[in-house]
């Protein structure tokens, strides 16, 4: 008898084995597919940070941070205080916490339970790639299965949910619903909606159609009991001990502004979601409150959508057709996105999914990388590259609704017969794909104008920026000895401005005075630009510094932060005249050297000045020397703040100063008044002992 059962447990042992060999070789691409997609999730996991070099750390990744830091302390969401989301996700983060303080930190306090947190929804994410494949085998063969899954396993929405969200885990839910649809496990599709539903809403989207789906009424009480069991056994712990946070947990889904959606623009909001602060969660009136008021009758809203939905979903469909279902299925998750109040970017994975499961061939590969490309248009694109500006949010959520509504058409198409289905069936995605197109490209280049403008105000050199492009210095060049400067600066000005000095880790590549020379030849004026605060490139800019110094005369000095900006004019200088012009404060003007020959319209002037302190001065003064018509309008200007600055001028000591002014293309022949005056940081003027307050130095011929 003991040998007859052994022999039976062998074989049936056998049986089984092979059974398993069978299913290997038989799913060997799928499970080759797995390994390949695990390992790079796992190093996407170690290795990326979601959105890259734009951000320190996606906002929602320090939110579950912080639930994860509360139960550290023993705070338990929907026991201790209410959340945003139904409570498996946040116990997930609740877990890898718990976890992360086993191992030492390493990096950002963040990275161990990030990591961790990662690590636990990477099964899921790995079965949701099984399931797309079966899913779409159900469809359509085990090889349109197999391609669908390769296909998927590339879109980047789910990556991306898995790098900064939690969606991995009610999108598991949602296609393991659908499978459980497609292949009539009533009670599978039914945990999956329970169990999803306590992880987001988007799973249960499906129950009216497993109610219609599922052939006879014990299946729909199967599924039916399945869910709400499944459902209970996680929020009936809960809501035993707590059910005031259990209550505040899921009214504050219902009850939350819009953002996000055509309906938040339609009621002149453009940021995204909101919600009390973590630190007012042990409130449960908090779930309730507004980000902003509600302008819209969401009941009649909310009663159109069922009553149209009802109408659409109760139509003559025959549901033992696998392929119909699912297409009732994706327009139902459509129908939902396009109801709801709001809409956050990594819903793509969501609808991108289904579409790919789907949608055969290249149609249903557009609409998920159509959603893949309004997910980053919105995030980061219009929340971090385009902060602020609201119009770049409402063309991307108005496009994303407009593709929304033609892939629920495209899915109704798929549903129904008829001509006109047909019809929808066909062109639906061509007219997303058109519509996406054109406006992309009317959005691209105010987006683009908007972004550089956006920077620019955030730039500290933005003043000389403006006046290098648009002001009196256009088409003056640009000296930089840092690569830093080019970057910051070349965005906003035309190509051959700027002049960077060939140099590697603060050593010259070329030498420094014939590369000057060479460079500037054919101007009679430049800029030299360095920042001060750059020890490495320090020295270069002190050498380039010198030689502007020796060849040049300036014309303006000015300091951007620890960035030196300074004008020069390569000009001749004229021989020295004595005068005598006493300023207050002991600060007498001895000598003049201005041109001795006649000088030609958009010529370089020079101006050499010998001071004279009889005392110390009180204060720092720039020189400014003008030149003037006979009308008293000014031409032409230099200002200089001396160095050293004129409160270290010694007593007794002579002091030579010199300014490069450039004459207008345009000025007419004639004489010009060339004057000297001196004012302090505040504007205020250093005036003569005669009262005036500028000195007249000579006079200028133009021919």
């Amino acid at each position: 008898m003991a040998v007859g059962h052994c022999r039976d447990y062998v074989e049936r042992g056998r049986v089984l084995t092979q059974r398993i060999r069978t299913w290997l070789v038989e799913h060997e691409s799928l499970l080759l597919l797995a390994i390949a997609f695990t390992a790079f999730r796992l190093v996407a996991i170690l290795t990326l940070r979601h959105g890259g070099y734009l951000v320190e750390q996606p906002p929602d990744n320090v939110h579950y941070f912080e639930i994860g830091r509360l139960a550290g302390s023993g705070q338990i969401p929907l026991i201790n205080y209410w959340v945003e989301y139904p409570p498996l996700a946040p116990w997930l983060a609740v877990v890898a916490y718990r976890l992360s303080l086993h191992i030492p930190p390493i990096g950002q306090p963040i990275f161990v339970f990030n990591l961790i947190f990662r690590l636990l929804l990477l099964p899921f994410d790995v079965a949701t790639l099984a399931l797309v494949y079966a899913s779409a085998s159900q469809l359509r063969g085990q090889h349109d299965g197999l391609r669908v899954a390769v296909l998927w396993a590339l879109l980047s929405a789910p990556l991306l949910t898995l790098l900064g969200w939690f969606e991995p885990l009610p999108l598991f839910f949602l296609v393991l619903g659908l499978y459980g649809l497609l292949s009539e496990r009533a009670w599978l599709a039914g945990v999956a909606a329970g169990l999803g539903f306590m992880s987001k809403v988007f799973p249960a989207v499906l129950v009216p159609v497993a109610l219609l789906a599922l052939p006879g009424a014990r299946k729909r009480v199967e599924y039916l009991a399945a869910a709400a069991l499944s459902a209970g056994i996680v929020v009936l712990p809960p809501l035993l001990v707590a059910p005031h946070y259990v209550l505040a947990t899921f009214g504050s889904a219902l009850n939350r502004s819009s953002w996000e959606t055509v309906w938040a623009l339609w009621e002149g909001y453009t940021r995204y979601g909101e919600v009390a602060p973590l630190a007012g969660r042990t409130d449960p009136s908090s779930a309730f409150a507004l980000v902003h008021p509600a302008t819209l009758p969401w009941l009649p809203i909310t009663i159109l959508f069922a009553v149209l939905y009802l109408f659409v979903i109760t139509r003559r469909i025959h549901w033992k057709d696998r392929a119909r279902l699912a297409a009732m299925a994706l327009f139902s998750l459509a129908f939902f996105l396009l109801y709801s109040k709001g809409y956050s970017p990594q819903w793509a994975a969501y609808i991108g999914t289904l579409s790919m499961i789907v949608i055969p061939g290249w149609r249903g590969l557009g609409y998920a990388l159509l959603f893949d490309t309004l997910m980053m248009a919105e995030w980061p694109l219009a929340f971090v590259v385009m902060e602020g500006q609201g119009w770049f949010l409402a063309t991307v959520v108005v496009l994303r609704t407009a593709v929304t509504v033609l892939l629920g058409l495209d899915s109704l198409g798929r549903a129904f017969d008829g001509t006109v289905w047909q019809w929808l069936r066909r062109f639906a995605m061509p007219a997303a794909l058109g519509v996406s197109v054109v406006t992309a490209l009317a959005v691209v280049r105010p987006a683009t104008q908007a972004y550089a403008e956006s920077r620019l105000r955030a730039e500290p050199l933005a003043p000389l920026v403006r006046a290098l492009r648009d002001g009196q210095y256009r088409g003056d060049p640009v000296v930089i000895v840092q690569p830093e400067l080019l970057e910051r600066l070349q965005p906003y000005l035309p190509t051959g401005v700027l002049h960077l000095f060939p140099s590697s880790g603060g050593r010259a590549w070329a030498d420094m005075d014939r590369w000057l020379a060479e460079t500037l030849g054919a101007y009679n004026r430049a800029w030299l630009l360095y920042d001060t605060a750059d020890d490495a490139q320090r020295s270069l800019g002190d050498q380039a510094q010198g030689w502007f110094e020796a060849h040049a005369l300036p014309n303006q000095q000015t300091w951007y932060g620890q960035v030196r900006a300074g004008r020069y004019v390569i000009a001749p200088v004229g021989p020295e005249e004595g005068t005598d012009v006493a300023f207050a404060g002991g600060l007498r003007l001895l000598g003049v050297a201005l041109p001795n020959v006649s000088c030609r319209p958009g010529s370089a002037v020079g101006v050499r000045l010998r001071w004279l302190a009889q005392a110390r001065l009180s204060a720092d003064y720039a020189v400014s020397v003008q030149v003037l018509s006979e009308q008293g309008r000014l031409v032409a200007q230099a200002d200089v703040w001396p160095q050293p600055a004129t409160s270290q001028w010694q007593a007794g000591a002579s002091v030579s100063t010199r300014y490069g002014l450039l004459l207008p293309p345009d000025l007419q022949a004639g004489t010009y008044v060339v004057q000297a005056s001196l004012y302090d940081a505040g504007g205020n003027r250093l005036r003569l002992i005669s009262g005036q307050d500028a000195a007249r130095l000579g006079e200028l011929v133009v021919e």
